[in-house]
């Protein structure tokens, strides 16, 4: 029996796409039609016939051969089949030709009916009249036709912290440390921050009247006790989405119109976000085209100035006899915390804050494209957007970090206009060899419109009557030309060989011009001497050489320089106010890119095979570097990134008729990408982190190397051991680890059986290093599983010699009741311990994403074309080398932050169903 597959492609009448054209298996009863873009797949088999047809159209047969097996399309492995395009030809026209008029052989009361265009769709015949004796029926004329499309897509689902891959924290010591050879209970009054007590299971409420708990105080006895108090603070969440299509189209003209709404809930029970998307677009025979698109944005609650990252750590450090939800306001409206001077309440900061994001955008355009004749072809182009984000943030009175309250109000408008203009040419040197000729030229003007307000000093926890006001107004504009020149010269025959050339230029009104970037590249494709043979079908080699350069927005939106001057125990005082701008200052950053392609195809299609290798240098990256405590925009940085990618997509099953497929995609990548040079007089660059410990561009070092506190080291790497037996730290920060992973690797699969679809997603990295800052905090404050685990530790002899370069033999116990707090051995070592501790591996495997869902087809002629119902779970399963650890989050979310976590996002799980109806 041959091969199943699938064939697919676009029809279209040279100006318009035909919306649902049938194209039907010959002999069977398998039919499927054209979308709204005119495209189309259907399962089919060499040496089937399929037949196209369309109302005003003529019909056309196209048998299916082998040869048109060549052809990858869309995340299926699709075969597109050389198809002409079906030519239009006017109805009257036709059917007052002379040719025989095409029986279909319907049954009309009993009388034959007969048709000129092939077309079978009887619901807008318009005319019919008698021929013969009355025995014949034949159309005369067809109403205007109004084809349409209307689409839903709706889901419903929970999102919500994963609980099992949370830091792993103590339930067995209470708010307190050591005291006269013991531990005892210090509570919130005491401003104690560290969880160093005594066992909760020795201490009972004695039912006082006490400010800090309805309980009373803790004091040494033994009953019953409602201790541990566990002061969970994650709910979960909902999410709604809804997206609703539709598409109206005649012969010359179609329009869209989509709506999309999405609504969620965030990890504490409260709205978090609103979104709302309308597009609209309109097409006149392919050559005009209109459009306009409004988006709006409503985000509570959004990680603004580190405000996830500090709830995550209030509640992580809330000691196990202290519980948030009795309250967060005692006397005069302050603030109830289990330590008021030094952690916020987690449920002061979300019902106190003042923290929203929305963002509108707005895009308008239009196009026209000119054909001068089959070969040649001009657009013209035009486009106008625009860009508002409005935030606000603040903490009142009273709030850790913002003693005096603080609200900041920030706008950015963003605007663009841009005209553009493509022109194509094809030279037909042959009837096997073409040079196709391509210009492209583009203006963009930008302007931007920035202000921020920030108050200080409020009376009260109202946000009012502020002491001090500041306003920081930015404006700024900038004009861009590029231009874009190709030739390329495809030739046909035994081998398809494609070579091109091209030339890029750039001129930017800020950063410069650049008028030489050229690039040439070529594609050989041995599918004629392959095609025939069942192992090996298709052979591809290409390769690219391209220079290449871009110049920076005018607003710089990465903010992760701004933690770079705190120390982590000011994390709650964090701002990302330092806004930094485009500036004539600055160059262009500027690229040369190499890479060179193999594709295999083998065993009938069923196995392909891609490898890229990569290598690219990239000279004057802009990043902030800190001159005179303010931060600046420079010119800093040379890299360069060398790499591969394999990937390996395989087919099974799949066969004629419903049966089984199974489609597995792998994707395997290495990146190498190392600082080649450091300008401006610089050693280093901290691109993100804290004051002591950060990530850092270093001449030589991949990018992403972690610098940050160490243990002192002989010269063969052996530990200095103090005089009291702990090791001693260097005075000097070293380079303690790298986030660069070994490799990535992507596993998809997806099957098929009947109407059943099954698929899921794994990924997986291999190394690299993260600094777990979390986990030293918590260790610090003694509110770790590690702490709890281990404090009983007694007579340890730490491995390495003393600073004469004896053995060490000297003992020492981890934390001892008969000395300060500040010996034991978390607390010595500072609030965020010896970053060499925290330095772990950054391997995990996430199970991304599964799905399970049924599609139910009533065919064609139905109102209802088809139902698909489904159920999805996204990061369902993870596995990392550090619970807590988060694969792919990043510190405050900022996007050079990757490989720093402290309290960072945890985990998020998405679970939900979808129905999708097409109508």
């Amino acid at each position: 029996m041959a091969q199943e597959t699938i064939v697919s492609g676009q029809l279209s009448d040279s100006d318009t796409p035909l919306f649902r054209a049938t194209i039907l298996v010959k002999g069977t009863n398998r039919v499927t039609t054209t979308d709204f873009d005119g495209n189309y797949s259907i399962k089919c088999r060499v040496g089937d016939t399929l037949i196209y047809s369309y109302v005003g159209m003529e019909t056309r047969e196209v048998r299916v051969t082998q040869e048109m097996l060549s052809v990858s399309l869309g995340d299926e492995e699709s075969i597109s089949i050389p198809v002409q395009q079906i030519k239009s030809s006017d109805y009257q026209k036709a059917l007052d030709s002379l040719q025989p008029p095409l029986n279909l052989q319907l049954d009309f009361h009993g009388k034959p009916f007969k048709m000129k265009d092939g077309h079978t769709d009887l619901s807008n015949i318009k005319s019919l009249q008698w021929i013969g004796d009355k025995d014949t029926l034949i159309l005369v004329k067809h109403g205007p036709k109004i084809y349409f499309n209307i689409e839903y897509i709706g889901s419903i689902g929970t999102r919500s912290i994963d609980r099992s891959k949370l830091p792993e924290l103590q339930h067995k010591y209470v708010q307190g440390r050591p005291q006269n050879g013991q531990y005892i209970w210090r509570g919130p009054e005491t401003g104690e921050i560290f969880s160093y007590g005594p066992d909760q299971r020795s201490l009972v409420f004695d039912g006082s009247n006490y400010l800090y708990d309805t309980n009373g105080r803790l004091i040494p006895g033994s009953g019953t006790t409602p201790l541990p108090y566990t002061n969970e603070l994650f709910e979960h969440g909902l999410i709604y989405k809804n997206d609703y299509q539709l598409a109206l189209a005649r012969k010359d003209h179609a329009i869209k119109f989509r709506l999309k709404h999405a609504q969620q809930e965030n990890f504490y029970g409260q709205n978090d976000s609103r979104q709302t998307v309308f597009h609209t677009d309109y097409h006149w025979k392919r050559r005009l085209k209109l459009f306009f698109s409004h988006s709006t944005d409503q985000l509570n609650q959004k990680n603004l100035n580190g405000f996830q990252n500090n709830l995550f750590l209030q509640n992580f450090v809330t000691p196990i006899s202290f519980q948030n939800n009795q309250g967060i306001s005692v006397n005069a409206g302050l603030q109830r915390s289990f330590s008021p001077d030094e952690f916020n309440n987690p449920l002061w900061t979300l019902a106190r804050s003042r923290n929203n994001q929305q963002n509108d955008g707005y895009s308008m355009g239009t196009s026209y494209k000119f054909d001068f004749k089959s070969t040649t072809e001009l657009e013209l182009r035009a486009q106008y957007q625009l860009d508002e984000i409005s935030t606000n943030y603040g903490l009142p009175n009273g709030s850790v970090g913002f003693t005096n309250g603080y609200l900041a109000q920030k706008s950015i408008q963003d605007q663009a206009f841009l005209f553009g203009a493509d022109f194509s040419e094809r030279i037909e040197l042959s009837y096997e060899t073409d040079i196709d000729f391509a210009v492209k030229a583009d203006y963009v003007r930008r302007s931007l419109d920035y202000s921020l307000t920030e108050s200080f000093q409020f009376q009260g926890t109202n946000f009012t009557n502020p002491a001090n006001t500041s306003l920081n107004i930015q404006n700024s504009t900038n004009g861009v030309y590029r231009l874009s020149n190709s030739a390329k010269l495809e030739s046909r025959g035994s081998i398809d060989a494609n070579f091109y050339l091209h030339h890029n230029a750039i001129i930017s009104g800020l950063q410069g011009n650049d008028l030489w970037m050229p690039g040439v590249g070529f594609q050989l494709d041995f599918n004629e001497l392959t095609s025939y043979d069942s192992f090996l079908n298709d052979l591809i080699i290409s390769a690219e050489y391209a220079e290449e350069a871009s110049e920076m927005p005018l607003f710089y939106s990465n903010r992760s320089h701004n933690s770079l001057t705190l120390a982590p125990e000011q994390s709650q005082s964090l701002l990302t106010n330092a806004d930094l701008f485009n500036n004539s200052s600055l160059a262009l950053e500027k690229s040369t890119n190499f890479e060179i392609g193999l594709q295999l195809i083998l065993f009938n299609h069923r196995l392909r095979l891609n490898g890229t290798y990569f290598s690219s240098h990239m000279k004057d990256g802009i990043f902030p570097v800190l001159d005179s405590g303010s931060f600046v925009l420079r010119n800093t940085v040379d890299i360069h990134n060398k790499g591969f990618e394999v990937s390996a997509s395989l087919d099974v099953g799949g066969y004629y008729g419903e049966g089984l497929k199974l489609t597995t995609k792998l994707n395997f990548s290495v990146n190498r990408a190392r600082v080649k040079k450091l300008r401006q007089g610089l050693n280093s660059l901290p691109i993100a982190g804290f004051n002591n410990v950060s990530i850092r561009m270093i001449p030589s070092q991949l990018t992403g190397s972690i610098v940050g506190s160490a243990y002192q080291r002989t010269e063969d790497g052996q530990l200095l051991i103090g005089q009291d037996g702990f090791p001693l730290v260097d005075p000097e920060n070293q380079i303690i680890g790298n986030t660069t992973p070994d490799f990535k690797l992507a596993f998809a699969n997806t099957l098929k059986f009947k109407g059943w679809t099954f698929d899921f997603v794994l990924d997986y990295q291999h190394g690299g290093d993260v600094w777990n800052g979390t986990q030293n905090l918590l260790n610090y404050l003694g509110r770790s599983e590690e702490s709890s685990r281990l404090r009983e530790v007694s007579g340890f002899v730490y491995p390495g010699v003393d600073t004469q370069g004896n053995v060490n033999t000297t003992p020492v116990d981890f934390s001892d009741p008969s000395q300060p707090i500040t010996s034991n051995r978390w607390v010595r070592y500072g609030y965020d311990g010896v970053d060499e501790d925290a330095i772990t591996d950054a391997s995990y495997l996430l199970l991304r994403s599964i799905g399970l869902s049924y599609k139910f087809d009533f065919g064609i002629n139905k109102i209802f074309q088809n139902l698909k119902v489904g159920f999805y779970a996204n990061n369902l399963m993870s596995y990392t080398s550090s619970k807590g650890i988060s694969p792919n989050s990043s510190l405050f979310g900022f996007t050079n932050g990757r490989g720093l976590d402290f309290f960072n996002t945890p985990i998020v799980r998405e679970i939900g169903g979808q129905i999708q109806i097409k109508l």
